[in-house]
C-alpha cells in the first residue's frame, strides 16, 4: 500500500503544481492584457487630445507678453531668434516637474549647443522656483503677471514653433509614453530651424 501512496502524493503534487502555475500564468496573462489595453487607450487620448491642440492653435498668434529673467524684463520679441521653439510651462503649481524635466531634456538632447542656441527658449507662466537654470544650463524666462502665452487648460509642458510674426507653425504636447513621437517632433523642428539659418546665411 505504501508503494502506491507515494507515487499518488508526487502526482498529486505535480498535477496541483501544474494547476496553480496555469493559474498564475492566465492571471499574469490577463494582467498584462489589462496594461497592454490601458497603454493603448492611453495612447488613442493622447493621439485625439495632440490632434486638437495642433488644429486648435496652427497660426493662432501668441499674446505678446513681458518676460522676466533675474530681474531684468523684456519684450517677448527681444530674446527670440526666428524660427524659435519655445519650451513653454503653462501651469507651475499642479505640473510634474517629471514631466518639465523630461519635456526639456529630450530638447537638450536633440538641438546641438542647447545651452548656447538662441533659437530654443524656455518660458513658464510666472516664476517657477523649482526650476534651476544651473541644472539646465539655460536661461529661464517667465512671464510678467503670469501672463499666458496662449490660451490653453492645459498644465503639462508645450512646444511652440513660432515666426517672426509670432505665429504658431508647429505645436506639440511631449509625452514620456509616447518617446518616439516626441523624439521625432524635436528631429524635425531642429532640421526645419537649421534649414531656415542656412537660407537666411545665403
Amino acid at each position: 500500500m505504501k508503494q502506491y501512496i507515494v507515487p499518488f502524493v508526487v502526482v498529486a503534487f505535480v498535477i496541483g503544481t501544474t494547476y496553480m502555475l496555469m493559474n498564475f500564468r492566465f492571471e499574469k496573462s490577463e494582467k498584462e492584457y489589462q496594461i497592454d489595453l490601458a497603454n493603448k487607450e492611453g495612447k488613442i487620448r493622447y493621439a485625439n487630445q495632440l490632434f486638437s491642440f495642433m488644429s486648435e492653435h496652427f497660426g493662432e498668434k501668441i499674446n505678446e507678453v513681458n518676460i522676466i529673467h533675474q530681474k531684468d524684463t523684456f519684450d517677448l520679441n527681444d530674446v527670440l531668434t526666428f524660427p524659435s521653439l519655445l519650451v513653454y510651462i503653462p501651469e507651475n503649481e499642479e505640473v510634474c516637474m517629471s514631466c518639465i524635466d523630461y519635456a526639456i531634456t529630450s530638447v537638450k538632447n536633440t538641438f546641438e549647443n542647447f545651452s548656447q542656441s538662441e533659437n530654443v527658449v524656455i518660458v513658464t507662466c510666472g516664476r517657477n522656483v523649482e526650476l534651476k537654470e544651473r541644472i539646465i544650463k539655460k536661461d529661464i524666462y517667465f512671464t510678467l503677471n503670469d501672463k499666458l502665452l496662449i490660451d490653453t487648460e492645459l498644465k503639462s509642458p508645450i512646444y511652440l514653433l513660432v515666426n517672426e510674426e509670432l505665429q504658431i507653425l508647429s505645436s506639440f504636447i511631449p509625452n514620456i509614453l509616447n518617446d518616439h513621437w516626441t523624439v521625432e517632433y524635436i528631429k524635425g523642428v531642429s532640421d526645419f530651424i537649421k534649414t531656415s539659418i542656412s537660407i537666411k546665411d545665403e
